[in-house]
């Protein structure tokens, strides 16, 4: 309070002077302090102030400090609100991908099921050996009656197959004793257990055609399936179309 008076006092009396126009030289200045002990007290209060000053300056400078410090967390904070917004936008595209994904998975069960409730058939299954020498290979060629051939990614017969099922089942109706087995295929296209998948129900197919059509006890009819794993017997397997192929042995 002391303080706050003192500056009182010496900003009444500069007033008085600068009012009556009076010139007052430093020295005089310090002289009227003196006179009215309160030069100490000034002197006091110029080192605070500048201490002040210098207390200010460095404020200021901490601050500046500070706003360049919440200038980059402000920039890295928006860094990684971009960042969490790529991450979202992709996360919502694999979501999208999964749905879509599920979506074709749910779909390709769908027509399985509905081919497999379309080709029911209890033809018995006979595990199909490599043949491991000629001999046995000219046996199965010799054994070959006919090839059904069909459409890419398809298990449903083709007009140009009725025919070649045809001649099949009428040698299996004027012959009771004949027996044969449909041996199905697939191109090496996707995956092991897709080309399994179609090769199965390629003959299947074939099967159920001959059942229904010539009224053959399925006992009469032995239905195997290689995928990819073998290649047809008159095929060239650099040739996809002969790949996608029923052969129909005499056994």
């Amino acid at each position: 309070m002391k303080r706050f008076l003192v500056l009182g006092m010496i900003f009444a009396a500069i007033t008085q002077m600068v009012f009556a126009q009076n010139a007052v030289t430093e020295d005089e200045f310090i002289n009227i302090l003196v006179k009215n002990g309160f030069y100490n007290d000034f002197v006091s209060l110029k080192e605070e102030v500048a201490e002040l000053k210098t207390l200010v300056s460095d404020l200021r400078a901490e601050i500046s400090g500070k706003q360049s410090e919440l200038a980059y967390l402000k920039n890295a904070v928006n860094s990684k609100a971009q960042e969490l917004d790529a991450l979202s936008a992709q996360k919502l595209r694999l979501q999208k991908e999964i749905e879509e994904a599920s979506y074709t998975l749910a779909s390709l069960q769908k027509q399985k099921d509905e081919l497999n409730k379309n080709h029911v058939f209890n033809a018995s299954i006979v595990k199909t050996e490599v043949p491991q020498n000629e001999d046995v290979k000219e046996v199965a060629e010799t054994n070959l009656l006919d090839t059904v051939y069909f459409a890419p990614d398809s298990v449903n017969l083709t007009e140009a197959a009725a025919p070649s099922l045809n001649d099949i089942g009428e040698r299996l109706r004027n012959n009771p004793l004949l027996k044969i087995t449909l041996r199905g295929y697939s191109a090496p296209a996707g995956t092991l257990s897709g080309q399994m998948w179609v090769s199965e129900m390629r003959a299947k197919t074939a099967a159920s055609y001959l059942k229904k059509n010539f009224d053959i006890d399925e006992e009469r009819i032995n239905i195997q399936w290689v995928g990819a794993k073998e290649t047809p017997i008159n095929a060239n397997s650099s040739k996809f179309t002969e790949l996608r192929v029923v052969e129909v042995f005499a056994i």
